[in-house]
């Protein structure tokens, strides 16, 4: 009789908390509040110079990727908005229209394409 041995229990797997801002560029934060309320409006909710003196997309990054309380500060301002589409997976338009490509397209005797 083959004697076996208590196998160890397996640890627990905790799952991930799931980053809320995962898939989305900072480009894509700053640009959707910049859309939705406007520089002036920004710089009222964040008291930062980027929104009140001269603000861009471009000096507004630059910023933010350098301060990380600014950013936290813009990233939970993001947060608390609804969004239509906030997780980036894949691009359904692309996928379409590849497919509706390669359905147009015919192959000739020798196996090239022609549209």
């Amino acid at each position: 009789m083959p004697v076996t041995t208590p196998q160890k229990p397996k640890p627990m797997i905790e799952p991930r908390k799931q980053d809320p801002l995962h898939g989305i560029t900072l480009k894509m934060v700053v640009t959707r509040l910049e859309q939705k309320y406007g520089w002036q409006e920004l710089s009222r909710r964040i008291t930062i110079k980027c929104f009140s003196h001269e603000p861009s997309i471009s000096s507004s990054l630059k910023f933010l990727r350098k301060t990380p309380w600014a950013r936290a500060k813009v990233e939970a301002l993001y947060l608390q908005n609804k969004w239509p589409e906030d997780r980036v997976t894949r691009k359904p338009d692309a996928e379409a229209n590849s497919s509706e490509k390669r359905d147009s397209t015919e192959t000739n005797k020798k196996g090239f394409t022609k549209e």
